[in-house]
């Protein structure tokens, strides 16, 4: 399948001409290295099948890009890597599935802007990377402000931990996304095989101030879980130095009640014993107690 860049636009083409810059896009089988039909360096060619990591190398005439096509909210490891071999006036990329792939080159077709040169179509197919990032983290923060608002409403302050486990992975695995984006952009702008014209390059500063941005975005939520997290931590330690409080206030009105018991418990002959109203000054005594520590609790304002 192809594309070529006819009349400052991307189109489809049947054919493949010669000097002129072109998109080819071609299928490879996992796990085995598809044939080396476009003279690629066989020592990178052959190695660069075996490693899947989200990545940018400059190597001697060519350039490579392995990533997945997929956005933050649909990422997933299980989706096979497409691998991008950018030399001069030639955009080769492998996929397992070219759907996606040929999706974003038609999208690049139907765009009104122009398109010169190679670099611009890679610029364009990284943008498509990050659509509806935004959108996406923004609904991030809509729902941390929902949990927010449920955690301190629930009476039962269970089950959030889980919660937050989830969410700190999943911001921790976007942020770590777009380092690697904005590694691969420092990589692109170093432009050491010369492969992207001048205004290539400033679309792909644009893009790193893009991505920038969204960096500073899931920074900035990472801080807001910590922030609910350290509230609801709080409030659920307040709930327990509460029913701490309690049970201190009922174990110091039932301890001398305890010593009473104990005292007059004991097997001994006690002169107590052989008093008429021994029985009714015990009951008393207890009352007293009770009513004493409460006062004592009452007035310090413990409980």
């Amino acid at each position: 399948m192809y594309f070529i860049i006819e009349n400052n636009k991307l189109v489809r083409s049947q054919t493949l001409p010669e000097n002129v810059p072109a998109v080819i896009l071609t299928t490879y089988i996992p796990e085995r290295t598809p044939a080396n039909d476009f003279n690629i360096a066989s020592s990178v060619f052959d190695e660069t099948f075996t490693r899947n990591s989200f990545r940018y190398e400059s190597c001697e005439g060519f350039d490579l890009l392995c990533l997945r096509l997929v956005n933050i909210e649909h990422f997933s490891k299980t989706v096979a890597p497409v691998y991008i071999f950018f030399k001069k006036n030639r955009l080769i990329i492998y996929a397992v599935k070219t759907d996606e792939a040929e999706a974003r080159l038609e999208r690049i077709s139907k765009r009104d802007c122009n398109v010169v040169s190679l670099g611009e179509v890679m610029y364009h197919l990284l943008t498509d990377q990050i659509s509806g990032d935004l959108k996406h983290l923004e609904g991030y923060e809509s729902g941390f402000t929902a949990l927010e608002e449920e955690i301190f409403s629930d009476g039962d302050k269970g089950g959030y931990t889980k919660k937050f486990i989830a969410i700190r992975k999943n911001l921790r695995r976007i942020k770590l996304y777009y380092e690697q984006f904005l590694n691969i952009l420092g990589d692109v702008e170093a432009n050491e095989n010369e492969l992207y014209d001048r205004h290539s390059l400033k679309q792909f500063k644009i893009l790193t101030s893009k991505i920038e941005r969204l960096y500073s975005k899931v920074m900035s939520l990472m801080d807001y879980v910590s922030e609910i997290r350290s509230a609801y931590q709080a409030e659920v330690d307040l709930e327990l130095n509460k029913t701490m409080k309690v049970l201190t206030v009922m174990s110091a009105i039932v301890l001398p009640l305890t010593l009473i018991a104990g005292w007059y418990g004991m097997n001994l002959n006690m002169p107590e014993f052989g008093w008429r109203y021994g029985y009714v000054f015990v009951i008393v005594l207890g009352i007293c107690v009770v009513a004493v520590t409460v006062y004592v609790f009452k007035r310090h304002k413990w409980f």
